[in-house]
């Protein structure tokens, strides 16, 4: 375990990502985004510019590692290159309200017009992009599966998954959490298979995808951050609550496996490496990396 210092001590991410790689960590909040060795803790990038309080969270890596894709403030989602050569492309426009990075580099993007909303898939490195589900109202929040075939969306009226997995965009949403207020939410993940989706609002909350049923895990705070990730690979679910521990969570199994207290204060941002073989929290300057031991 190891917690490094932000070059910023006012600096409270509210969202996390490693690089493909594992080597680096990017931390977002309100628009600004410090990138840091995940080794050392060697401050890497200060990107970005400061955002009003409201822009949801995300951030994320291209493929290649060499640029961050995040929530910005010129523009919904705003693209930085990390290095001269970088060749990412820019968002395209009117997208990226709401924004989750898969582990392939993938960038899922909110197009909202006239109480509609659109979900779009982008590459930032070739610029070629899909449009997918549909429907009436609109998403605040999105969350993608390891593999790329399952997004859920929160926003004005339920939460929904849906099985983006064939050629074609679905027609309707897979399942609907109807039991769960859509504007409670405040974060989403989704299990690497889409099988289980985790929710935060009042209370952490875990869903069941096949019959759309959650249950309570742990009250928490009702705050901005994405405070819960599921490992790439197994049904684990890492979450905070806004609390100052990181709990391991089987959604399975419906138990809790593991807690750690790294003493930094409440932390509002968790994530894990694509290799599921770290996780990452982050509290107020301070963000801590450990190894995972399932």
């Amino acid at each position: 375990m190891q917690v490094f210092e932000l070059p910023e001590p006012n600096f409270v991410p509210l969202s996390l990502a490693f690089s493909p790689d594992g080597r680096l960590v990017a931390g977002w909040a309100w628009g600004r985004v410090l990138v840091t060795d995940a080794g050392s803790g060697a401050a890497r990038a200060v990107l970005g510019e400061w955002v009003a309080p409201g822009a949801v969270p995300g951030v994320g890596f291209t493929a290649d590692g060499r640029a961050v894709v995040a929530r910005g403030a010129k523009a919904w989602a705003q693209v930085h290159p990390l290095d001269p050569g970088g060749s990412a492309r820019e968002c395209p426009r009117d997208c990226g309200f709401a924004l989750d990075v898969a582990h392939s580099g993938d960038v899922y993007l909110t197009h909202d017009r006239a109480n509609r909303f659109q979900i779009r898939r982008w590459n930032p490195l070739t610029g070629k992009s899909a449009h997918g589900p549909h429907g009436v109202g609109y998403l605040r929040l999105l969350a993608v599966s390891a593999d790329g075939r399952w997004v859920a969306g929160a926003g004005s009226g339920n939460v929904r998954v849906w099985n983006w997995g064939g050629g074609e965009p679905p027609a309707r949403a897979a399942r609907q959490f109807k039991e769960v207020s859509a504007p409670q939410t405040r974060a989403l993940a989704l299990s690497a298979d889409g099988a289980f989706l985790a929710l935060r609002g009042p209370a952490v909350l875990v869903g069941a995808v096949r019959d759309g049923k959650a249950w309570y895990v742990a009250g928490a705070d009702w705050r901005d951050g994405r405070d819960g990730a599921f490992h790439p690979a197994r049904p684990v679910l890492a979450y905070t609550g806004g609390g100052d521990e990181v709990v391991f969570y089987d959604a399975a199994g419906r138990t809790e496996l593991k807690r750690f207290a790294w003493g930094i204060g409440p932390l509002l941002a968790v994530c894990f490496s694509a290799d599921g073989l770290r996780c990452a929290a982050a509290g107020a300057g301070k963000v801590v990396v450990w190894d995972v031991d399932l």
